[in-house]
C-alpha cells in the first residue's frame, strides 16, 4: 500500500513538473518570437533562408538539418490554420473573378464598379493576415522554439538565477529571439553537448550522449566541428568509455549528412582555406579585408561587442582573468578549451556578409558565458557564506 502511494506521488510530481515546464516553454516561445518579429533587425541570409523554408526541401550544404527544421516548422504552422488558408484562397478567387467581370463590362456598370472596389478592399484587408512573408515568420518561430528549449537546457546545467542571467542577458543569446537565420538550433545542441559532457565527467552519464549532441549540432551547422578538439581532450582525460560511443554518433553524422545532401536538393558554399581571413592579399570574391588591417580589427571588435553582455559590455575576458583561480575542475577546463577555440575561429574566420554576420560569430561566446556563469555562481555563494560567518562572529 505504501509503495503504491509513493509511486502515485512520484507520478503526480512528474506530471506537475512537466506541466510547469510546458507552460514556461510556451511563455518563452511567444516571448522570443515576439522579440524577434518586433525588434530584432534583419541580419545575415534571412530572406534566402525564409525562402528555402517556404518553397521546398532544398538544403544548404553547411547547415542541412537547420533547413529541414525550418521547413518542418513552416509546414506544421501552415496546417494549424486551415480556416485562414481557405479564406485566403476564396479571397483570391473572388477578386480574380471580379476583375475579369469588370474587364468584360468595361467597368461601366455602377454595381460592377462597386463590387470591384469591394473585392479590392477585401484583398487589401487579407494582406494583413495573408502569409506574404510566411516563411520569414515561421523561420522566426523555429528559432524561438530552439530558444525556449535552450532555456530549459541552461536550467538543467545550473538551477541558479545568476547562471541563467549570465547566459541569457548576452548578445549571443539573441539568436534564439526569433532570429531568421541558421544558428539557433546548432547553438541549442552545443548547450546540450556541454550538459552531457559535464554529466560524463561526473560519472553520471556515458560519453555517447555528448558526442551525439555535438555531431547533431554539426548537422545543424558545420561550425560545430570547431568544438570537436575539446571533446577529444575529454576523451583523453577520462578514458572509461567504449570507442563505439564516439564512433557510432560520428557514423550517424556521416550518413545523415550524405542523406540530406544526396536525397534533397542542396546548395551552399565550399568549406576551404578561402573561408579564412587572408593574411596579406584578397584572394576571392566576398573577401573584404586582410588580416593586418584596421577594418579587420573594427569588424571583429564589433562582433565581440555584439556577443557580449547586453550586446554592449565586453566584460567576459576580464572576468575570466579575474576568476581564473576558480577554473578548478575538468568541466571548467573543457569550457575554457571551447572558449579558446571560439576565440581562435572568431579571429581567423572571414565574415562574408560583413557587419551583419555578427550572429554567426556570437556563437564563439557561448562556452565562455557558460563558464563565467558557473564561476559567478560560486563567487556569489562564497560571498554569502563569508557574510554568514561574519554575522555569526
Amino acid at each position: 500500500m505504501n509503495e503504491s502511494r509513493r509511486r502515485s506521488d512520484r507520478i503526480a510530481s512528474i506530471r506537475k513538473i512537466l506541466f510547469y515546464r510546458f507552460v514556461f516553454f510556451l511563455l518563452f516561445f511567444f516571448l522570443f518570437y515576439g522579440i524577434g518579429t518586433a525588434y530584432l533587425p534583419y541580419s545575415g541570409d534571412g530572406s534566402h533562408i525564409a525562402y528555402l523554408a517556404e518553397e521546398g526541401w532544398s538544403v544548404t550544404m553547411h547547415s542541412p538539418l537547420t533547413a529541414v527544421a525550418h521547413r518542418i516548422v513552416y509546414l506544421a504552422l501552415q496546417h494549424l490554420e486551415p480556416k485562414r488558408a481557405v479564406e485566403w484562397r476564396l479571397t483570391a478567387i473572388v477578386n480574380a473573378a471580379a476583375s475579369k467581370i469588370c474587364a468584360m463590362a468595361g467597368n461601366s456598370h455602377p454595381a460592377l464598379t462597386a463590387f470591384h472596389q469591394w473585392t479590392a478592399y477585401a484583398e487589401s484587408i487579407s494582406q494583413l493576415v495573408k502569409p506574404t512573408h510566411w516563411g520569414w515568420y515561421t523561420t522566426s518561430a523555429s528559432s524561438a522554439l530552439a530558444g525556449s528549449i535552450a532555456l530549459q537546457v541552461l536550467f538543467a546545467i545550473r538551477r541558479n538565477p545568476i547562471f541563467l542571467m549570465a547566459n541569457v542577458f548576452t548578445g549571443s543569446f539573441m539568436v534564439y529571439a526569433g532570429e531568421v537565420e541558421n544558428y539557433a538550433w546548432v547553438n541549442l545542441f552545443l548547450l546540450l553537448t556541454f550538459l552531457y559532457v559535464e554529466k560524463y565527467l561526473l560519472g553520471k552519464a556515458k560519453l555517447w550522449p555528448g558526442a551525439l549532441c555535438l555531431f547533431i549540432a554539426a548537422l545543424f551547422h558545420g561550425l560545430a566541428f570547431f568544438y570537436l578538439p575539446p571533446l577529444i581532450w575529454v576523451m583523453a582525460k577520462k578514458k572509461d568509455y567504449n570507442p563505439y560511443e564516439f564512433l557510432l554518433p560520428f557514423l550517424l553524422y556521416i550518413f545523415g549528412y550524405l542523406f540530406l545532401n544526396t536525397v534533397l536538393p542542396h546548395e551552399g558554399i565550399n568549406i576551404n582555406l578561402g573561408r579564412l581571413v587572408p593574411w596579406f592579399k584578397i584572394n576571392r570574391k566576398g573577401q573584404f579585408f586582410t588580416f593586418f588591417t584596421w577594418i579587420h580589427l573594427y569588424v571583429k571588435t564589433y562582433f565581440h561587442l555584439c556577443a557580449s553582455y547586453f550586446g554592449i559590455l565586453p566584460a567576459e575576458w576580464p572576468l575570466l582573468y579575474y576568476f581564473r583561480r576558480r577554473i578548478n575542475s575538468d568541466f571548467k577546463r573543457y569550457l575554457l578549451f571551447c572558449s579558446a577555440i571560439g576565440l581562435l575561429w572568431h579571429t581567423l574566420w572571414h565574415p562574408d556578409l560583413g557587419w551583419i554576420d555578427w550572429d554567426l560569430f556570437s556563437q564563439s561566446y557561448i562556452p565562455l558565458h557558460v563558464l563565467l556563469g558557473l564561476m559567478l555562481c560560486e563567487w556569489a555563494d562564497d560571498r554569502r557564506r563569508a557574510a554568514r560567518r561574519g554575522d555569526g562572529a
